[in-house]
């Protein structure tokens, strides 16, 4: 696990990634603005070269990056950008997200992931020998939830956003269930569970670190804030809608 301090603005400058920057710029603020995430101390899973979570950044959020970097491509970028001083600098671990989760220590206001399906590695071989979703299966790999037990604050959100291929809930109608569950054994309350009109294994799952009253607190607060209309901006098949499947205080806890 190499550990990286570097200049935030002088990183994603060196991407000159403006388009695709702007291609989920809507998406993020959406998101940003209806959760309240701007000026957090934020963990990203898996965020690559940060196209989304650039916006974070842009909107005052202190973040730690944690990317395996499959394909060698961004270590090399990242040796060019050492931090001279501390403040606004972007924290990268090129790491196993599950190598950085048994050893993690800090804490953080937001843990962030996206990218990739809840249970990643597994998900093919366990329908492949099931029609459904199996009641008895856990909906997030084990890193997920020990980061989020361990690492997220109390009163911290929990997102998460699938990109492609993960279970669809409208099909599998237990499958909310599992993941309030899983969450709450790490002690996170499920707020809201979207997905794509087009595609609805394509997710987005908000929770909340705390107790339920703290998260019904936290639903009345952010009730004004206007709905999302889109999430993931990399799809054009966001531009269908989405559907919230879940919601918390709708669906009576």
């Amino acid at each position: 696990m190499n550990k990286y301090e570097i200049q935030a603005e002088e990183y994603f400058r060196s991407m000159n990634a403006e388009p695709e920057f702007k291609l989920v710029q809507e998406a993020m603020e959406q998101l940003i603005a209806k959760y309240e995430l701007a000026d957090k101390n934020v963990l990203c899973i898996a965020p690559g070269s940060g196209i989304e979570e650039y916006w974070f950044y842009r909107h005052g959020c202190e973040l730690t990056f944690v990317d395996i970097d499959q394909y060698g491509s961004i270590e090399p970028c990242l040796k060019q950008y050492a931090a001279d001083a501390p403040s606004r600098t972007l924290t990268y671990y090129i790491s196993d997200a599950a190598q950085f989760a048994a050893k993690a220590e800090q804490m953080y206001d937001a843990l962030y992931i996206s990218g990739i399906t809840n249970d990643e590695s597994r998900r093919r071989s366990i329908l492949d020998k099931h029609s459904v979703w199996p009641a008895n299966e856990k909906p997030y790999l084990d890193f997920v939830t020990a980061l989020a037990g361990r690492n997220l604050k109390p009163g911290g959100l929990f997102v998460y956003q699938s990109y492609y291929g993960g279970v669809d809930a409208l099909y599998n109608k237990h499958y909310t269930g599992l993941l309030k569950k899983q969450l709450g054994e790490a002690g996170v309350r499920l707020l809201h569970y979207y997905v794509f009109n087009a595609a609805h294994s394509v997710s987005l799952t908000v929770g909340l670190k705390g107790s339920g009253r703290e998260a019904d607190d936290y639903m009345r607060r952010i009730k004004h804030r206007p709905e999302l209309t889109l999430f993931h901006g990399r799809s054009e098949l966001n531009r269908q809608g989405i559907r919230k499947v879940y919601d918390r205080i709708e669906s009576g806890k």
